[in-house]
């Protein structure tokens, strides 16, 4: 169960929870002045720390169990928290936000009948804080009272609009269970579609859509805004730039120089057909790095054309198919120019777990003037299996996958098997800042004898990749919210190869901003 994390103004206001209760001590009140500060910033751990040096300054201070269950609740340590909270009503709190606090906790806990009753006792005295109503419309049903369920997340809405991307995935849970499968189905395309940076919507685009990393396409209405715009600006360092910029780079294209740069990227998209079982989208991705310095021989410039074909067969299963085209420009000259083709298949096993299945063909033309032996045009087969995932009851969610590809070259260098797996997962961290870390591990072996050995043997690669990035929205005047972000990411790559030349490492820092039209 996924709760938005709740600042305490969202609760009340602090002087309310800290008038309250006043048999404190002068030293507890201190330390619960601070934790609620730090409530207020969410950092729960933090505030946790301060409430649990509260109590033992003073462990009759009934405000200072209470905001602990209060932490940790937002830490998802429910039972602990209920434990708190109960202290804190034997310490006869005159807080009223302590039923709130023990309706959440009795909710996540599942004890729904007494969360009812801990909800409505609170409502009686604060009817318009609307997350207490959209936790009581869940009590509801998970109860299968879904006319109560219904009216509650109706009004929590009226009260509070931030609440409604997940009060319309309930919305849409209670129509599903009345049998109403195409209204529940459309209020989840809407959802989608007018609240793209939602997280539900982002889950749901998961199901729905294709395989990361592509642009997962929107459904709606035919008023619904049909065009996508992405832009990315930033800059960053890398201690080694690879002129290349691909997968397979001679060692000619390993510097082992660093240098910094800038980046710049677009992404733009068109909803060309919108059916209810399926729908086409076309877009273009523009990319660009440019390095500092000498090194205009490694500045290059990404142009990718596509076009996405889905079509839902049932509630389960979600085909997809891909046509795309990528050109790239290295130092101002034609690099390479290669064409995919990816048909899948998307199984949704349960509501926390998708499976998808694809084949990927692929043909490259280089516009370089290499050996007969080093010549890289040709193509090769994919073949994969990732995983979308969501930890129950947690805010993890991530992706895992497995894959297969043969490339069959012009020149004899580069005819090998790849056998990789990732596996990435993510959570919300403090400060509305979200974290993800991917960890890559490619062996990549070559059937013949490498020319950089003299032809003595082939070519065999371990590559461990591992990045991490933060993302963090931000405001900017005219966007919705979510619609800007600003993040940091670091990537690491070890290439470690049985031929002395391809033996090279890589770490590249960035950072930048993204905003979505």
């Amino acid at each position: 169960m996924r709760v938005r994390g709740l600042p305490l103004s969202a609760m009340a206001l602090t002087v309310v929870w800290l008038s309250a209760d006043l048999s404190a001590s002068p030293e507890s009140d201190r330390l619960v002045e601070r934790g609620a500060a730090a409530l207020e910033a969410r950092d729960a751990a933090g505030a946790l720390a301060a409430f649990d040096r509260a109590i033992a300054a003073d462990a009759s201070d009934p405000q200072a169990h209470l905001f602990r269950g209060a932490a940790l609740n937002r830490l998802q340590r429910f039972d602990e928290a209920l434990a708190s909270l109960e202290q804190a009503r034997r310490l006869r709190s005159a807080n009223p936000q302590i039923d709130f606090e023990t309706g959440w906790a009795l909710m996540a806990l599942q004890r729904y009948d007494e969360a009812i009753a801990a909800l409505k006792q609170y409502n009686q005295r604060k009817p318009e804080h609307g997350q207490a109503h959209e936790f009581l419309g869940r009590c509801y049903l998970a109860t299968g009272d879904l006319d109560s369920a219904e009216r509650q997340m109706h009004k929590a809405i009226e009260f509070d609009p931030q609440l409604r991307p997940t009060v319309e995935l309930s919305l849409a849970t209670i129509e599903a269970r009345r049998g109403e499968q195409a209204a529940a189905e459309r209020r989840l395309r809407n959802l989608v579609t007018q609240m793209p940076a939602a997280a539900p919507s982002r889950v749901l685009r998961d199901r729905i859509g294709v395989a990361a990393p592509r642009r997962p396409v929107g459904f709606g209405p035919a008023e619904a805004k049909r065009w996508r715009l992405t832009l990315t600006s930033g800059f960053g360092y890398t201690d080694n730039v690879i002129a290349a910029s691909d997968s397979v780079p001679l060692p000619t294209d390993v510097s082992g120089t660093d240098s910094a740069f800038g980046r710049f990227g677009a992404v733009l998209s068109y909803d060309l057909v919108r059916e209810d079982k399926y729908h086409i989208v076309v877009g273009y991705a523009f990319g660009a790095d440019e390095y500092e310095g000498n090194f205009d021989t490694s500045d290059y410039q990404s142009h990718y054309w596509w076009a996405d074909y889905t079509r839902r067969l049932n509630d389960t299963t979600t085909l997809t198919f891909r046509l795309a085209d990528e050109y790239l420009n290295i130092g101002g000259s034609s690099f390479r120019n290669a064409v995919t083709v990816r048909p899948g298949v998307v199984f949704q096993v349960t509501d926390d777990l998708a499976v998808e299945l694809a084949y990927t063909f692929n043909t490259a033309e280089y516009y370089t003037a290499p050996t007969l032996a080093t010549d890289r045009d040709g193509h090769s087969h994919t073949g994969s299996v990732t995983t979308y995932w969501r930890l129950p009851k947690t805010d993890f969610t991530g992706r895992a996958g497995v894959y297969f590809t043969r490339s069959d070259t012009d020149g004899s260098d580069y005819d090998a098997d790849f056998v990789a797996g990732f596996i990435s997962v993510a959570h919300p961290l403090a400060w509305d800042v979200r974290g993800e870390v991917t960890f890559s591990h490619i062996d990549a072996d070559y059937d013949n004898n490498n020319t950089f050995t003299g032809f003595a043997l082939p070519r065999n690669d371990e590559i461990n990749i591992v990045s991490v990035e933060l993302t963090k929205p931000i405001d900017m005047p005219g966007l919705d919210e979510q619609s800007a972000r600003v993040y940091l990411r670091y990537d690491f790559t070890d290439n470690d190869s049985d031929v002395p030349a391809f033996n090279y490492d890589q770490y590249v820092i960035s950072g930048g901003v993204v905003v979505e039209f």
